[in-house]
């Protein structure tokens, strides 16, 4: 009955990790396919001007495969509970914001009218940064891989005293 159990314990631990390792990728191809858009756009500048926004993009995605690596880097603290969340206080429209015009140059790429509706132009309240732009990068990845060439992609995002809703 222990080896049983013991057998069970660690299936569901390997299908843990599996799919850890699965999401964990998943999160890996947003900011590469982020990356390209960007030094391709540097690439297509004609007069040799550096676009900001082009840059900015880079960046961006950059920044964001530097996040998910320290994440996996931190793997072995799942193991050990002793991951936990990071809640903090911050504008999450600015992140939101932020995670949106890092897409922007996929969603242009593909002729996708892409836009923003904040109700506020800031919303201070507590949250795991970490897990709201995952989240986020998800929704818009998935609803511009999703969208077909000349479609349109809007990002809501509205909130009141007890809660934040955002709609893709």
């Amino acid at each position: 009955m222990r080896l049983k159990q013991s057998i069970e314990i660690e299936k569901k631990i390997t299908e843990f990790r599996l799919n850890f390792f699965t999401n964990i990728t998943h999160e890996f191809r947003t900011p590469l396919a982020i990356i390209p858009n960007g030094v391709s756009q540097l690439g297509e500048s004609k007069s040799g001007a550096v676009s900001k926004q082009a840059l900015q993009t880079t960046l961006r995605g950059t920044n964001r495969l530097l996040r998910l690596i320290n994440r996996l880097m931190d793997f072995r603290k799942i193991d050990t509970d002793y991951m936990k969340l990071q809640v903090e206080r911050a504008d999450i429209i600015a992140l939101v914001r932020d995670v949106w015009q890092a897409m922007w140059a996929i969603a242009d790429h593909k002729k996708i009218d892409y836009v923003f509706r904040p109700s506020e132009k800031q919303y201070e309240t507590l949250f795991d940064k970490h897990i709201v732009e995952t989240i986020v990068y998800n929704l818009l990845s998935n609803a511009i891989k999703y969208t077909s060439e000349n479609g349109s992609v809007v990002l809501s995002i509205t909130s009141c005293a007890c809660k934040l809703a955002m709609t893709v």
